[in-house]
């Protein structure tokens, strides 16, 4: 099992915003790295403090708290309005 130490020397050792919001998501939300990847910007629901997760493990959905240091980070990551249909994208670089 990994510390909260050693998720924050991940998450600081990422150089760019877009991996760094990628790893605090993922951890911060108990999510699968699939999960992750495939976690759509309409799926956040900041209002009620909620995140949508779509098939996850079994096939089954789940709402998961959206924690509000994950949602400051979002937004960091997306400016003041999101552009793209899912959450990080994963394209490279």
């Amino acid at each position: 099992m990994i510390t909260i130490k050693q998720v924050h020397q991940i998450v600081d050792a990422t150089t760019t915003l877009r991996m760094r919001t990628y790893f605090w998501t993922v951890y911060s939300l108990g999510l699968r790295l699939n999960e992750g990847l495939h976690l759509q910007v309409g799926d956040i629901d900041a209002a009620r403090g909620l995140v949508h997760i779509h098939r996850g493990k079994g096939a089954k959905d789940r709402y998961i708290t959206l924690p509000t240091s994950t949602l400051l980070m979002l937004r960091e990551y997306w400016g003041d309005s999101p552009q793209q249909a899912v959450v990080v994208s994963s394209r490279w670089p």
